[in-house]
């Protein structure tokens, strides 16, 4: 996510619903962000999920769910990310 505003314009937050579970202290977000990718001039438009967990004084963790797909082809970076993959394998 190094130089994210440098990448992408963000114009809006279009979605945020949340969701309650059976533990009180942990939360579920589900969010989702317009805006273009400044690379390529396609639209960016990006779904992330987010699982919280509030502690007595702080949030103790934070778990952020999106779509490296999604992005790397809004940024035009879609083959890069398919060669660092095979690269691994």
């Amino acid at each position: 996510m190094r130089d994210y505003t440098d990448n992408v314009d963000i114009t809006a937050i279009t979605s945020r619903p949340r969701h309650e579970t059976a533990d009180p202290d942990v939360l579920i977000v589900e969010w989702e962000v317009d805006g273009t990718a400044l690379r390529t001039g396609r639209p960016y438009r990006m779904r992330y999920v987010n699982v919280v967990r509030a502690g007595a004084e702080d949030i103790e963790s934070l778990r952020d769910y999106w779509s490296p797909l999604a992005a790397g082809h809004a940024l035009g970076r879609l083959g890069e990310l398919v060669a660092m993959q095979e690269g691994a394998q």
